[in-house]
C-alpha cells in the first residue's frame, strides 16, 4: 500500500503518517524507486494509533501501548 492509499483509508494526512514513521510506529519498506511501501501491520497499527489519538492520548503513551509497557498502576 502506498502513501497516498493509506491517506485515503485512514483519512489522515502524510504528513501525519510520515510523523508516526519518524516516531518509530510503523516501519515501511521501500521499493526500488525509494517509495514507501506499507503493510496491513502498518495499517493497523495507523488504526490504533488513530483511535488512541482521537483519545487525546499522547503519542508517548501510544508508543507505550503499541509495545506493550504502558504500566497502568
Amino acid at each position: 500500500m502506498k502513501t497516498h492509499e493509506l491517506e485515503k483509508e485512514l483519512g489522515i494526512s502524510k504528513h501525519t503518517i510520515f510523523y508516526y514513521e519518524k516516531e518509530g510506529i510503523i516501519t515501511p519498506q521501500r521499493d526500488d524507486n525509494g517509495y514507501r511501501s506499507y503493510s496491513q501491520e502498518d495499517l493497523q497499527k495507523l488504526i490504533m494509533v488513530k483511535f488512541l489519538r482521537n483519545l487525546n492520548i499522547s503519542i508517548d503513551d501510544v508508543k507505550a501501548i503499541l509495545n506493550n509497557e504502558l504500566d497502568f498502576k
